[in-house]
């Protein structure tokens, strides 16, 4: 029984196993990410941002030009 125990166990064990814990820990890191990230990509945050760094800057009135011209 020990020889077949221990040959049960080696066929069981193989690179398949290796690469679902591989996946399954990917998965996790993309998902925290995206908690982290998903906050800071919204369309709301980006343009506070947008308007906290250029609103006074004479490049923010030509991009407004560009993207009304766009329109």
């Amino acid at each position: 029984m020990i020889k077949w125990n221990y040959a049960y166990r080696a066929a069981r064990k193989g690179p398949w196993e290796e690469m679902a814990r591989d996946r399954d820990r990917f998965r996790g890191r993309v998902h925290r990410t995206g908690q982290i990230l998903n906050p800071i990509l919204t369309a709301e945050h980006r343009e506070s941002i947008w308007h906290n760094r250029f609103a006074n800057d004479e490049s923010a009135n030509v991009m407004e030009e560009v993207e009304n011209s766009m329109e």
